[in-house]
């Protein structure tokens, strides 16, 4: 329609544009003689047309506005009244036009009628776009804005035309006007000069427009908006601040003034929040699901149909099944789970729509800069030109190099707040995920693997995000550049696209070896961190067992596989490299050859076609060379989206299998004929099930180990897979683990659980669960944070503390899996008598389903189950149960005899000798032989103990009973006064984990000569000579083309087509050299930082194993994970990347900077006082880092704009007093930037940590999380954490276009001032075409190539944190030596052959800030005595094995081991001579035998020994792989038992002088507890053992004693003496657990 009305209404001047657009005639001459109708109406279209075509996206942002209406006092009043009057005006000049056209018979063209009226239609349309702007509370409108603007540029002919013709040419203005500028003239001009009302009503509306413009540069003020200074000030800032980025300006001033911390962080964008993110991708998500759900169903009924059901082959004795290899490969090799790219752009898909489209607009726009820099070299080459033309082409050039700028600033803000928000919602996702995995799932995936599929694969998910739009776009600009290259060169060009095809099928090679590369390295990467993982978990197990440098060995053995994958991976990159940067020169030299040699008289490279087409080669050169990294980071996606895929698609519990629902019925939990397995289709572990439990009452269930007990909880809870019957469960849960789970919070937020606080119920609480005196030990009370692990609590205390949480909860059902084994005696009936009780306890009104082994406590259970081989082998009331002589019959006649073992008599049982007179009554009841049976066993035992130890005749113990103190107390509550609460720590009261310390400032020189010195000082070296001869190389061969093109019509007149050849052949050489030169220089440098990546990993490792225990109290395990995970990720990956792409950048500054040198050498002069001013200006920190820095080496690279602008010094001064406050204003923003950004960095690092330290918390709890019903806190709290984390990162992406924005600024004013020293030079300078091309040419790649520099330099400067995060662990203080110095003390070689220990008067404390947890202990242990460690909470009894073992090392004193002092001698010899069972059995995964022995020290015969020792050969033997047989993580495809057992073959194995034991059965029952109990006695009968006793009865053949009170010594003798003392502290322990014998 347009177009029509142009034609006819401007028939008559066709002919002049056709001309232009041809190039027929010069702008200048054209441009006299375009029709006004060209200059005024074809302009005036152009913003309705605008409008009308982006209005929808500001009706978008008016319906998703909820701010509330703007102040009218505030700009969008003026806006709407000066919108009123620019209406009312235009209106007159429709009506008077059509007054004149149709009344007056007028000649007025009808076009003016048709652009006035379109026009007055977009001006009420952009007024009632305002005043929706003005209800919906929109403040700004990018789209308003630009088209007033828009409406005043194309107003600016027009109004020059009106202003002239109204004031009939008298103004001297308008006279300077007409001879400077040969303004047109026509015939059109006469209806102008007599329509005054017209010019008149024009002249008014222009100045409205220019206010208008001016008004819309404001913000507008929503009503009753209060300001708040932590609001994000993007939303409610103007268009130009948005565009510019200078909303962000006073937190870059803050950040120059000082470091900046976290309190000085905006709140995060109500739009970026991860609750208004997750929703919708998981809706999308969800659906993908639901269709990959009926679709897999769908399958397996096709399989079931055709007989293809997946069997099980070997199955787990220990009730563990195996997963089957067939099953593992169908779960990671499944194609067809849903892929979350959909998803991902369903959800955010209005962004990738707009960034796409700002994408667009750049590509596109950087196809003009060539078409004026051929206008500019023609201007150059035809001297009849008018100055002005080449002044207006400079103009120009640099508006649309400007533009560029802010739309690809926007596009990359877009882009990189999309990789945040894909971010925040792909861990909320995987989270959740974890949360709910089948049992099956997480079998096949240990916590490290999940762990990086957080924090490896979904970043790399947001690193893509940047590049996915080149997926399209550089394709689009190949193509466009080939286009407008075949306009130029003509067929020439398809020579050059033959090279480009040729290149496709070997890049294919490449990326195939690349994707099986990656794939290849994160397996690796998974394995690595598993082990590091179990290794960071366990490492107080790995000091006493002295195993760091065997599990280092392996840990290394897995990254030497891991870095040959790298170096592997470095070469491809290279060839990539090689292919993709070479690939502009081969075309643009097959180009110009085939050019210059089909025609050689009419193909001439004039300056002209030349630098057009360099020009062309070099936006060529841009998508070409980052296909390259786009195919590496596509690899890495595709791997990491494969592996996601899978992982989110893996099973998951299934919510079906147990109906939950409330109603009045008096069953509480029912099971109907059930049967469970943990494997899908394999064969049921538990077996028929049927149960029918009524509310309110307390049922037990037993069974010897691996019988089922456990399980049966578990599919309650509904952690198996049903296969058959049904599960009801009426009412809600609490579930009290086996192995307590604690959060790293404070006791109090550890029992509430997210609950609200009742002062009452949380008081008799803790109080039922004998908490009280726990709580006053502790330094804050129950505000004491809790360490990671509860690692300052013992496991007693562990496990009370999660009886706490679940009956705080207060819920219908209580599922309870042996939680009174960690306790001690009085303590755990105290708790039975208070909780659950039927008569008395707090529970007494709940359902209560409690798994034990203390068959002492059934007879006041309401109903047992007994559990035998997965099923339920009996049940009914305790009386019943002994009637049956059953199962239970036979578990109590074990526990009798037993318990007889334990009191050393038969005739006195203390408290229990009712019960136990009762059992056998009952026994002889039923069978009268089996009760003579028993008591000849009991009797039998006692004669053989009294002959073996006459002094134990006044030793009892009951083994069913626990001790009277708790379990093992570790360092903080160890070394707590009472009255110096206050000295916990130096930091916060009751803290325990400290915060990540934060670095400020520049970064350290030590940390970039730390990473250069890994490379090999000699590679860096060889690196930047090689890259700077590529440089040179790249110079002189287009300085070759430049004086071949100059040269070009003189050697075309010569028909001289040798030296074309020989011209040709240099060129090829130089450019064929610079891409061999950039390719050796990249495998140099990437193999060196594989070698650095190597070493900081190895020093890192090695440091942290060789930590003080200290340490990993305070640090969780999360922030040591994300040093290995995360920051050597970067190392290995990212940095490399980065390191690469920032030398080319600044290399590519460095060239630009020569090309003026060498066109102009005279720049030399004004250069170096500028180089000079600008070491004046940096401050002494940035003159230390001498060595390139990412600020340093940035400013370096933007050099080059200062050079060429120094030119323009040179040749007219007077532009001085404008450069100067340019320069000033430009360091000002680098150091502006370079403050902010860097703390930025360091920020966000830090906030990273807490979210897979809490990930990994959640999956270790995950049962319980479920079973509370907590999961959407916990889901909470993970985004809380991540928006944490993203109010940190969001700051530093703004940062980066902030900077971007500013500096690329002066790279358009390089664009302006190269072209304009250009205009100027064209008299009598010397400078020829072929050279101001150039320069020109290289000037335009300025913007391109700050721009590069400053995201690659922001990447650098984040990236180089890493080696400093990882610097700081390699650093870290560590332990004494390792090994003993002979010139000290030389070691006999069977040290120690007696086990003679001697403490001396030792003190010990855990920090120098903290008070003694020993203090003056001496004790003598004389060689093979039996000693028994007994004491209250805190008395100091693990501090004293800590001190043994010199874990911790004493303040004074000295513990001597058969005449040696343990402090001269290394830690190594010390702690491999000494063995320990502890109480927490810990295995690593990897082989059986390994964890038997890291070292292989032994044969298979010894191995076997052991184990037949510890009774687990024929377990062992039935294993597949026998002692091959794959642990799992923690060793959790074992039982407790036996991974207890497997601890102390190890002792076995070791058989050292000296044993210690850390109560090695208080969570195995008393089938297990007897075979540890004959072994340690058989084995280890002529060594010095020591018995820490957390139950009493374990010490009863001590031949001593030792009590410890306060970290004293209060008592130390045999046992009968000790009881002897009625005011004795072991006597009082005795009678608090109902031990005391009679006589005493």
């Amino acid at each position: 329609m347009f177009l029509d009305i142009f034609k006819s209404a401007c028939e008559n001047n066709q002919t002049e544009l056709i001309n232009f657009l041809s190039n027929n005639v010069t702008f200048s001459q054209t441009l006299q003689n375009v029709a006004f109708c060209y200059q005024n109406n074809f302009l005036s279209f152009i913003p309705p047309l605008f409008l009308f075509i982006f209005f929808p996206i500001l009706m978008f942002a008016l319906h998703k506005s909820k701010n509330p209406k703007l102040e009218v006092c505030s700009p969008i009043g003026g806006r709407i009244i000066i919108g009123i009057i620019l209406i009312l005006l235009t209106a007159v000049q429709f009506f008077h036009n059509a007054y004149r056209k149709w009344y007056l018979d007028e000649n007025v063209p009808l076009s003016w009628i048709y652009s006035t009226c379109i026009r007055y239609v977009s001006l009420c349309f952009a007024l009632l776009l305002t005043l929706a702007c003005r209800n919906r509370g929109v403040v700004t409108s990018g789209i308003l804005f630009n088209y007033w603007l828009l409406l005043l540029i194309c107003s600016i002919p027009e109004f020059v035309t009106r202003y002239k013709n109204y004031f009939n040419k008298s103004n001297i203005f308008i006279k300077f006007f007409d001879k400077e500028f040969e303004l047109p003239g026509n015939e059109e001009e006469d209806l102008l000069s007599n329509n005054p009302i017209q010019n008149l009503t024009f002249l008014l509306y222009f100045p409205l427009v220019i206010l208008q413009v001016v008004f819309s540069c404001f913000v507008d003020t929503p009503k009753y908006h209060i300001t708040n200074e932590k609001e994000c000030p993007e939303n409610y800032t103007s268009f130009l601040n948005q565009v510019t980025f200078n909303w962000f300006t006073p937190m870059a001033y803050t950040g120059f003034k000082r470091a900046l911390t976290i309190e000085d962080l905006w709140r995060l964008n109500t739009s970026d929040e991860s609750k208004n993110i997750v929703n919708q991708f998981n809706k999308n998500f969800n659906n993908e699901m639901k269709k990959f759900a009926i679709k897999k169903l769908r399958k397996q009924k096709k399989e079931k149909r055709q007989g293809k059901v997946i069997k099980l082959e070997e199955q787990n004795l220990t009730n563990e099944n195996q997963v089957s290899s067939k099953d593992k490969k169908g779960y990671e090799e499944d194609n067809e789970a849903p892929s979350v790219l959909w998803p991902l752009f369903l959800t955010f898909k209005m962004t990738f729509i707009g960034s796409g489209f700002y994408k667009l607009l750049f590509d596109l726009l950087q196809f003009v800069s060539p078409k004026l820099l051929k206008l500019l070299i023609n201007f150059i080459e035809d001297k009849t030109q008018p100055l002005w033309i080449g002044l207006a082409i400079s103009i120009v050039m640099f508006l649309v190099a400007l533009f560029q700028s802010m739309i690809l600033h926007q596009y990359f803000h877009n882009m990189f707040r999309l990789g945040m928000n894909i971010r925040s919602a792909l861990i909320s996702t995987v989270y959740r995920k974890a949360l709910f995995l089948s049992n099956t799932a997480r079998r096949q995936m240990t916590v490290g693997e999940i762990v990086n599929i957080m924090s490896v694969d979904i970043q790399r998910f947001q690193d893509m995000t940047t590049f996915v739009m080149l997926f399209w776009s550089a394709p689009l600009q190949v193509l466009l550049a080939i286009y407008f290259l075949y306009d130029l060169l003509g067929v020439s060009v398809f020579a050059g696209l033959v090279v480009l095809l040729l290149m496709v099928p070997l890049n294919s090679f490449i990326s195939v070896k690349m994707r099986d590369c990656q794939v290849t390295h994160m397996k690796l990467k998974d394995e690595r961190m598993k082990m590091v993982n179990e290794v960071i978990g366990a490492i107080k197990v790995l000091k006493l067992y002295n195993w760091e440098s065997s599990l280092q060995n392996i840990i290394t053995g897995i990254r030497k596989k891991e870095l040959s994958n790298l170096k592997k991976l470095a070469y491809l990159n290279a060839a990539t490299s090689l292919s993709w940067s070479s690939a502009p020169f081969l075309v643009a030299v097959v180009t110009f050859g085939v050019y210059v040699t089909i025609d050689p008289q009419n193909n001439v490279l004039t300056p002209q076609i030349t630098f057009v087409a360099l020009a062309l080669f070099n936006i060529l050169r841009f998508p070409l060379a980052i296909f390259a990294m786009i195919f590496t980071q596509a690899i890495q996606c595709y791997v990491s989206n494969k592996r996601l895929k899978n992982f989110l698609a893996a099973d998951e519990i299934d919510p079906n299998d147990i109906e939950t629902r409330l109603n009045s019925s008096g069953k509480a939990i029912t099971i109907k004929n059930a049967s469970f397995t943990w494997i899908k289709d394999t064969e049921p572990f538990l077996k028929n099930i049927n149960m029918s439990i009524d509310k309110g009452l307390l049922v037990a269930v037993v069974g010897r180990t691996g019988s089922g007990k456990s399980s049966l909880l578990s599919a309650l809870l509904g952690e198996m897979v049903k296969e058959k019957g049904s599960i009801h469960l009426n009412g809600s849960i609490a579930y009290v683990p086996q192995q307590a789970w604690i959060q790293n919070l404070s006791l109090k937020d550890n029992i509430l659980f997210n609950k609200k606080y009742d002062k009452k119920l949380y008081n008799n609480v803790i109080n039922a669960c004998s908490l009280e005196q726990d709580f006053e030990a502790l330094p804050n009370n129950d505000l004491t944070e809790i360490g990671e692990k509860g690692i300052n609590l013992s496991g007693g205390q562990k496990q009370r503390v999660n009886l706490a949480r679940a009956i705080y909860a207060d819920q219908d059902i209580y599922i309870i899996d042996d939680a009174l084994s960690a306790v001690d005696a009085h303590v755990g009936k105290h708790i039975f008598d208070h909780v659950l009780s039927t008569s008395t306890g707090l529970l007494k009104d709940k359902t209560r389903l409690l798994v034990t082994h203390s068959l002492h406590l059934l007879k006041y259970c309401d109903y047992i189950y007994v559990m035998k081989d997965g099923t339920i082998s009996e049940e009914g009331n305790y009386s019943q149960l002994i009637k049956n002589n059953g199962e239970l019959a036979e578990l109590l006649e074990e526990f009798l005899i037993e318990e007889a073992k334990t009191r050393g008599r038969s005739v006195s049982f203390g408290e229990d000798a009712e019960e136990v007179k009762e059992v056998l009554d009952h026994l002889e009841g039923l069978d009268p032989l089996k009760k003579k049976r028993i008591e000849s066993e009991i009797f039998k035992t006692v004669e053989e103990m009294q002959a073996s130890n006459e002094n134990l005749n006044s030793k009892h113990d009951l083994l069913s009973q626990k001790s009277s103190v708790d379990n093992e107390t570790t360092k903080l509550l160890d070394n707590v006064d009472k009255n110096k609460k206050d000295n916990l720590t130096n930091v916060t009261k009751g803290q325990i984990i400290q915060k990540e310390g934060v670095e400020t400032g520049n970064v350290k020189l030590s940390v970039y000569l730390s990473y250069f010195k890994a490379i090999g000082l000699f590679n860096i070296f060889k690196f930047i000579f090689i890259y700077l001869i590529s440089s040179a190389l790249g110079v002189l061969s287009n300085l070759c083309l430049a004086d071949w093109s100059d040269n070009a019509k003189k050697i075309q007149s010569s028909n001289n087509t040798e030296e074309t050849n020989q011209r040709l052949g240099v060129y090829t050489v130089l450019g064929l050299s610079q891409a061999a030169a950039v390719c050796f220089a990249s495998i140099i440098m990437a193999l060196g930082m594989v070698s650095a990546s190597s070493i900081l990993h190895q020093s890192m490792l090695s440091r942290i194993l060789r930590s003080p225990m200290s340490f990993f109290d305070i640090t969780p395990i999360g922030r040591i994970l994300n040093r290995f995970g995360k920051d050597i990720e970067i190392l290995d990956s990212r940095l490399p990347a980065s390191i690469l792409n920032f030398v080319s950048n600044v290399i590519v500054g460095a060239t630009i900077m020569a090309v003026p040198i060498i066109v102009t050498p005279k720049i030399i002069i004004p250069v170096i006082p500028m180089l000079l001013g600008y070491l004046f200006l940096l401050d002494v920190e940035g003159l230390d880092a001498a060595i390139p820095r990412s600020f340093l080496s940035f400013i370096r690279t933007v050099v080059a704009s200062l050079e060429i602008l120094s030119v323009i010094v040179l040749v007219t001064p007077w532009f001085g007093v404008i450069l100067i406050p340019l320069i000033v204003i430009y360091f000002l923003v680098l150091r502006f930037y370079v403050n902010t950004s860097r703390q930025l960095k360091r920020l966000e690092s830090t906030t990273r940590s807490p979210i897979y330290s809490h990930f990994q918390e959640s999956v270790q709890g995950a049962a319980s999380i479920r079973a509370y019903g907590v999961v959407e806190n916990f889901v909470y709290e993970s985004n809380k954490r991540v928006d944490h984390n993203l109010i940190t990162y969001y700051p530093s992406i703004v940062a980066n276009r902030w900077l971007a924005v500013r500096l690329e600024l002066v790279g358009n004013l390089i664009v302006l001032f190269a072209a304009i020293f250009s205009v100027f030079g064209r008299e009598g300078s010397g400078i020829t075409a072929g050279l101001v091309g150039l320069s020109v040419a290289y000037a335009l790649n300025v913007t391109q190539t700050l721009n590069w520099a400053v995201r690659m330099t922001s990447e650098l400067e984040t990236n180089i944190v890493a080696v400093e995060r990882i610097k700081e662990y390699a650093e870290l203080d560590t332990e004494a030596d390792t090994e003993t110095d002979p010139k000290i003390i030389q070691l006999p070689k069977h040290w120690p052959n007696e086990g003679h220990i001697v403490f001396k008067n030792i003190s010990l404390r855990y920090r120098s800030d903290l008070d003694p947890v020993l203090k003056n202990v001496s004790v003598e242990i004389e060689p093979k005595e039996k000693i028994g460690i007994v004491g209250r909470t805190g008395a100091g009894k693990s501090s004293l094995t800590l001190a043994l073992f010199r874990i911790v090392e004493v303040d004074s004193g000295s513990i001597i081991i058969d005449g040696v002092d343990i402090s001269k001698i290394g830690l190594n010899d010390l702690r491999s001579r000494i063995t320990i069972v502890p109480q927490d059995p810990m295995l690593f995964s990897g082989k059986l035998r390994d964890n038997l022995d890291p070292f292989n020290n032994y044969d298979d015969d010894c191995i076997w020994r052991a184990l037949q020792l510890t009774h687990l050969d024929a377990f062992v033997t039935a294993l597949p792989n026998q002692l091959d047989h794959q642990i799992a993580e923690s060793g959790n495809n074992l039982s407790v038992g036996q991974r207890q057992l497997l601890c102390l073959a190890r002792a076995l194995l070791r058989k050292t002088t000296i044993l210690l034991l850390d109560e090695a059965s208080a969570s195995v029952d008393v089938e297990t507890d007897q075979l540890i109990q004959k072994t340690i006695h058989e084995q280890f009968n002529s060594c010095t053992v020591l018995t820490i006793a957390h139950r009493l009865n374990t010490i009863k053949n001590s031949d001593k004693i030792l009590v410890l009170d306060k970290g004293c010594v209060a008592e130390y003798d045999a046992p009968e003496k000790l009881l002897a003392n009625s005011n004795g502290i072991f006597r009082s322990l005795m009678k608090e657990a109902n031990l005391l014998p009679e006589n005493y």
